[in-house]
């Protein structure tokens, strides 16, 4: 089944771009259906026609990751084997660039029974390094491997370097991930193994604690950003304060220091200042109604809250597949970034 692109939301990168899409139209009839007092502020209602598609491999899943780039009119969008340079204006493609697996990397993915369908350069990491250039990882048929591009001035990329990509990228397309280029560094969220058991916030050469549930369970990364002197992480996870009563989903931010050296002894090549927090959005109420699966965010927004101008943050949530169908964008605010 092929995978396809919609201009209407360029920025919500989890794996599913057209899922996020539809959440986000559906939420007005899902929040009538329970909340029957609250009446819209605006309705729209979004004909056929206002919306243009880009499909990719139409025969098998892409997996698509996407990226806007600076001042070139255009959108990158990692798939199966192919990065795309497709145009804003028109939606159609521009360039591309094949990017098949290595023959030794698919020979022993398919020893270790990997499928034809699995053993392929599904193209995870996506990041911007600067002006025109980008980091761009795949997974390489289970043995991640990481390019270094230069976009040139008819939006060709144009490869710089190749090197290693353990730790930067997951090995197979199903793990959702995440990274941020700053002060020269790259930070990403991830697995680190074949089986995707080992989580982790990585930036050479410190990481999170090993199969520690506390610091990360099961995480799906959605974003990540640098502000002020951190880097935040937004992702949702199994709860493990929820654990005697089931297993139930919490949307969570983390953020490191970006001066963060590690520590002595135990500590060393590890976090120091790793922050985790659960993020609220929920409907109030003497019994709240909680949106706790986190979906999507912008970038941070310099916005007013009430009287007073912060740095915002918008991200669309989701109610769990067993639960009452529903979707919410929430804001939340900085302080002391």
């Amino acid at each position: 089944m092929g995978s396809r692109v919609l201009q209407h939301c360029p920025w919500l990168c989890a794996t599913g771009v057209w899922a996020c899409v539809s959440l986000l139209l559906m939420g007005h009839g899902a929040q009538s259906a329970w909340q029957d007092n609250i009446k819209p502020k605006r309705f729209v209602q979004l004909g056929d026609n206002e919306v243009m598609v880009f499909y990719g491999n139409k025969t098998f899943n892409d997996h698509f990751r996407l990226i806007l780039p600076d001042g070139s009119g255009g959108i990158l969008i990692g798939g199966r084997n192919k990065i795309y340079n497709v145009s804003l204006l028109d939606f159609k493609e521009q360039n591309v660039i094949e990017w098949n697996p290595h023959k030794d990397a698919k020979k022993q993915c398919y020893m270790k029974g990997g499928s034809e369908e699995v053993c392929q350069n599904y193209i995870r990491i996506l990041t911007k390094k600067g002006a025109g250039h980008y980091i761009i990882c795949g997974t390489n048929a289970y043995n991640p491997e990481c390019r270094e591009f230069k976009l040139s001035e008819t939006g060709k990329l144009e490869m710089e370097r190749e090197f290693a990509g353990r730790g930067l990228c997951p090995f197979g397309p199903s793990h959702n991930s995440t990274s941020v280029f700053a002060d020269g560094q790259l930070y990403v969220g991830t697995v680190a193994d074949f089986a995707g058991l080992e989580p982790l916030i990585y930036r050479e050469p410190l990481r999170t604690t090993r199969y520690d549930l506390a610091t990360l369970n099961a995480p799906a990364f959605v974003s990540s950003f640098a502000l002020g002197d951190f880097v935040y992480f937004f992702f949702r996870e199994t709860a493990v304060e929820f654990l005697n009563c089931g297993k139930t989903l919490y949307s969570r931010v983390a953020r490191v220091c970006r001066h963060d050296k590690g520590g002595p002894h135990k500590f060393k090549n590890k976090w120091t200042s790793y922050l985790k927090s659960r993020l609220n959005c929920s409907a109030s109420g003497d019994f709240p109604f909680y949106f706790n699966e986190i979906q999507a965010t912008t970038e941070p927004i310099e916005g007013r809250y009430g009287d007073h101008a912060t740095t915002l943050l918008y991200g669309v949530f989701t109610t769990p597949e067993n639960s009452i169908p529903g979707s919410a964008i929430c804001a939340f605010t900085f302080q002391g970034q």
